[in-house]
């Protein structure tokens, strides 16, 4: 006990200034006298570390006793030091630069630089980028310093955050201060990538003045003139075309050009575009066979497709690798108006087969799920899509019923796979019970898939 009580005892004499006291092997006037006057100034950072944490106590107790408020809310904190990077961190967010340069210094915190937060670790410069600060951007690379390339958890740069708010005064900083104009991000995206999902003209056009190249392509072999395809923009193209001429002739890896892109996604300004500035091949085919035409069907793009077919003299029986025209694809996605054009329009035939199967369109609209490959609750085991609307609308453009497929199957109503005929006994379904689906065509057709759901149910 005497020795705990001794450091206490130690302190209390030094504060008192009663050298006399002090065990000979501490009088050290210099350095007593020395430790005397930062503890009556309270100059706990200059105070040895250990002898400022027991001050500590006895100098706030006397300031309270004192009533000495001025001097107790000027001392530091333990809790104002660790909440000091979060204070910092809102000041950037919230592009307080004048107080930020007041407490933001370099010799008093430097380790500043390093501060990271959230998932990714963005740095305060990310922070600044992204939220278009850009006194912020340069107070913090020209006076304390921080690296314009300095790059978070997704490899993102500043400039990355930059481009992809639209940020352009804060783009320009970065570049002038060396910024990398193509530096990479996760899956290989430029900034010049990022700015084209943002339609952002005058980003795009201060990266290429920058010496940016549209034709570098990402992981998934994509340009910025493929992304700009995609986001519906045809002044970013116009100026992509004038700038670079060869970008519009790219493939991704899965051999889509930004013509299936822009077909799919239905930008029809932009199909217009590229058929009248570029030299795509009519019915050009991803890895999967698909043409835009199927693209633009698919998704139910009826004006694209009449564009494609004038001016690109699209085939409208075109098959893909496995065998489906466009009208197949568009019975999978149950685009009734694209059916309806095929059909009544270009004279395709509704009962056309595909694949190795012979499936008819019909047969896309209700294909039923195979038991044996999914468990699934029976009530869902009626029909994989469930277009009932657009199995009404191949019946009304002369769909066959009785159609079978190279199975022998027929259409929507064929019997179900054997694992269905005898279905156990299911929790929740009473003896007897049946799940029924009733596809009307007019008003006197009817159709009923029956569906037991008992064991031994008649």
């Amino acid at each position: 006990m005497a020795e705990q009580e001794r450091p206490h005892r130690l302190l209390r004499l030094v504060q008192e200034g009663n050298l006399d006291v002090l065990p000979g092997s501490m009088v050290e006037q210099e350095r007593l006298q020395r430790l005397l006057t930062l503890v009556q100034e309270g100059n706990l950072d200059v105070l040895p570390g250990s002898m400022a944490e027991q001050e500590r106590p006895w100098q706030l107790l006397r300031l309270v006793q004192e009533g000495n408020l001025d001097v107790l809310w000027d001392l530091p904190s333990p809790m104002a030091e660790q909440d000091r990077p979060r204070r910092l961190l809102r000041l950037v967010q919230e592009g307080n630069v004048d107080v930020l340069r007041d407490e933001l210094r370099l010799e008093e915190i430097p380790e500043a630089r390093s501060w990271r937060w959230g998932r990714l670790g963005d740095s305060l410069l990310h922070h600044a980028a992204r939220l278009g600060h850009r006194d912020v951007l340069e107070f913090l690379v020209r006076e304390m310093g921080m690296d314009t390339e300095v790059a978070n958890g997704d490899y993102k740069r500043p400039i990355h955050e930059a481009v992809s708010m639209g940020h352009q005064e804060c783009v320009s900083f970065l570049l002038e201060r060396g910024a990398s104009v193509d530096c990479l991000k996760k899956a290989d995206w430029t900034p010049l990538m990022m700015a084209c999902t943002r339609k952002n003209l005058g980003v795009i056009k201060t990266l290429v003045e920058h010496g940016a190249n549209p034709l570098l392509r990402n992981k998934d072999g994509w340009n910025c003139f493929h992304i700009a395809s995609r986001e519906g923009h045809p002044q970013v193209l116009r100026y992509l075309l004038d700038v670079s001429p060869s970008c519009w002739d790219t493939e991704s890896t899965t051999g889509r050009t930004p013509l299936h892109t822009a077909a799919m996604h239905g930008c029809s300004q932009v199909v217009e575009l590229l058929l009248e500035r570029c030299q795509y091949q009519p019915d050009s085919r991803d890895s999967c066979g698909v043409t835009p035409f199927m693209d633009t069907l698919q998704n139910g793009h009826v004006g694209i497709a009449r564009l494609l077919l004038e001016k690109h003299q699209a085939c409208p029986t075109a098959v893909d690798a496995l065998g489906a025209q466009a009208l197949h694809r568009a019975a999978v996605t149950a685009q009734d108006g694209s059916i309806q054009f095929l059909v009544s329009e270009l004279g395709v035939d509704v009962n056309a087969r595909a694949t190795s199967l012979q499936l008819p369109a019909l047969h896309y609209a209700a294909k039923v799920w195979d038991g044996s490959k999914h468990r699934a609750d029976p009530k869902f085991h009626l029909l994989q899509e469930g277009h009932g609307h657009t199995i009404q609308t191949l019946l009304s453009l002369g769909a066959d019923l009785q159609a079978k497929d190279g199975k022998g199957r027929s259409g929507p109503f064929r019997q179900l796979p054997p694992v269905h005929r005898s279905p156990p006994r299911l929790s929740g379904f009473p003896p007897g019970a049946v799940v029924e689906v009733l596809v009307m065509f007019a008003t006197t057709l009817s159709f009923k898939l029956v569906l037991d759901s008992a064991a031994g149910a008649p």
